[in-house]
Order: structure tokens, then C-alpha cells, then sequence
């Protein structure tokens, strides 16, 4: 049966193309940011344990605290000084949004708004699962199109997050790659004729 949880999962796929793609923009400076994050997060549960009063490895604190020493300064917050001075996320303030305006909006404007309006209680998207008979309400959560938009999305992430990956890793499977996306759009045409 098709789920509208495939639509979360697609959208969920739209999400990580799209910092992937924007990341991959500039490789010498986004990826940077996407992996030093990680000392952020270290650092938000370690205070987290031992403001519990959790006690924590003392050569994680300093292992930790060296690295920030290095790279904490590109995830500060401009003049703060709240108890937590980092960025909320690793990409700051840009919204999904601006990540699509910057890399192609094709995945956002149509199936991620689509399949973000059930994930947001969006009135279309719950109201499209919601029948009447007699005096009952009855939700189903079973979408035909919600699953063929879901199938349709996380086969282009793949296909592009593909393309990323022969380029970056050196994969020379370009001309693979091409004959996928190739084949993909003519599947997609004849069901469409």
C-alpha cells in the first residue's frame, strides 16, 4: 500500500540534496563547515551532562575544547554572549529555501512544498487523507499520488547526489550516470503519454 510516510522519507531526501548540492558549491568551504559542526554538537552534550551533573571523560573535555580552540570560531554567532555562542546549524541562518534558489529549485518547488504540507499538518496535505461515510470521519494514510511524487523525488536525489559523488570521488562513471538519468526520463515520458 502507498504510504504518505514514503512522502517523509522523499522529503527527507530533498533536504539532505539540497545541503549536499549547496555545500558542494564550495568545496573548499562548506564541507568545513558540514564536518567541524560535529564539535559544536560534542560540545552542546557535554555541557548538557554536566549541567544534568553527569560526569563526562575529562580528556573528551579537553580533546574537545583544543578543537573548538581551532575551529569553534566559524560556527560563533556575531557579538553574543549567551551561554551557547554557536550557530543553531552548520549552514547559520541560509534556508532551504536560499540552498534551492542557489543550486536549482526544480526538487523544491513542486514535490518538497507537495510532501512538506503533510509533514506540517498543512491543510491540503491531511485533508486529502480525510473521507466522510454516514457519521464517521475516516483518515487514510494510503496515497497513490503521494508515493508516485515520493518515488519520482528520491529517484532524482539519487541520480544527482550520483553525479556528486563521480565528480568528488573520481568515480569516472559519468557516462553511467547519464544513461540512468536518460532512461529515468524516458520511463517517466511514456508514462506520462
Amino acid at each position: 500500500m502507498p504510504r504518505r510516510d514514503a512522502g517523509l522519507i522523499a522529503r527527507t531526501m530533498i533536504d539532505g540534496l539540497y545541503k549536499l548540492l549547496w555545500a558542494y558549491q564550495t568545496p573548499e568551504e562548506r564541507p568545513r563547515l558540514w564536518r567541524s559542526f560535529s564539535l559544536i554538537e560534542d560540545w552542546r552534550l557535554i555541557q548538557g551532562r554536566l549541567k544534568l551533573g553527569i560526569s563526562v571523560d575529562e580528556m573528551d573535555i579537553c580533546r574537545n575544547e583544543v578543537a573548538l580552540k581551532q575551529l569553534g570560531h566559524l560556527h560563533k554567532k556575531p557579538k553574543t554572549r549567551a551561554p551557547d555562542p554557536y550557530n543553531e546549524y552548520w549552514y547559520g541562518k541560509v534556508r532551504l529555501s536560499d540552498m534551492a534558489d542557489a543550486v536549482g529549485r526544480e526538487l523544491y518547488d513542486e514535490p518538497c512544498n507537495e510532501l512538506s504540507d503533510w509533514e506540517h499538518w498543512g491543510v491540503n496535505g491531511i485533508g486529502q487523507s480525510i473521507t466522510r461515510e454516514n457519521d464517521r470521519v475516516i483518515i487514510d494514510p494510503n496515497s497513490d499520488r503521494v508515493a508516485m511524487v515520493s518515488l519520482l523525488a528520491a529517484c532524482q536525489c539519487l541520480l544527482r547526489m550520483l553525479e556528486v559523488a563521480d565528480v568528488h570521488l573520481s568515480l569516472n562513471i559519468t557516462d553511467t550516470i547519464q544513461s540512468l538519468c536518460k532512461n529515468f526520463r524516458e520511463t517517466l515520458d511514456s508514462y506520462r503519454a
